[in-house]
């Protein structure tokens, strides 16, 4: 085989994986930010303050824990900040409730394209929610007996009040800065 027919034939595999992802991704991504416009992920999320509890962390990041389930690490990140102040978490807080995002994030998505691979959605799902329980529970335990990463939190980068959104809001800000681009 030539180089230019290995060069199409990945292309082409690769763009059949790209197409196969686009559309599991995208519905899945339209439906869970319609949850989060309409309030639903907020309406679900006090029934998570209680297992916060048994990470010792605030209850209000649980609402940002079932965000990171079901549209990611990102979602997740954005949130934390804005539901706790950082002077009130320790670095361990931070560090206890990262492992729970990394282990089960992203879960409609990422479980869809498990799934075709073979194992069963239900399972997979429970397996990666007991796993990071189970994991940030452990790790709680650790990190309270020993102190180890008892300082406060004292992140370099915090959010800033939210940039406007859409071409309105945009205008409206630009007549009271000196900036004058929308994506500065």
């Amino acid at each position: 085989m030539s180089a230019f027919r290995f060069a199409v034939h990945k292309t082409q595999e690769t763009l059949q994986i790209y197409w196969e992802l686009v559309r599991i991704m995208v519905p899945v991504t339209i439906v869970t930010e319609v949850m989060s416009r309409t309030g639903l992920i907020e309406l679900a999320a006090p029934a998570l303050a209680p297992v916060m509890g048994l990470f010792g962390l605030p209850p209000a990041l649980g609402l940002a824990w079932l965000t990171g389930m079901l549209v990611g690490i990102w979602g997740a990140i954005a949130m934390i900040f804005t539901l706790v102040p950082a002077e009130s978490m320790s670095v361990a807080d931070i560090t206890v409730f990262s492992s729970l995002v990394l282990i089960a994030h992203g879960l409609p998505i990422e479980q869809k394209i498990i799934r075709k691979a073979g194992p069963g959605f239900a399972v997979t799902t429970m397996i990666r929610i007991a796993g990071a329980i189970v994991y940030a529970m452990i790790l709680h335990h650790l990190l309270a007996a020993t102190g180890w990463q008892a300082e406060t939190l004292n992140p370099t980068w915090i959010p800033v009040a939210p940039r406007p959104t859409g071409w309105v809001s945009w205008l409206d800000s630009s007549r009271h800065s000196s900036t004058c681009s929308p994506f500065s």
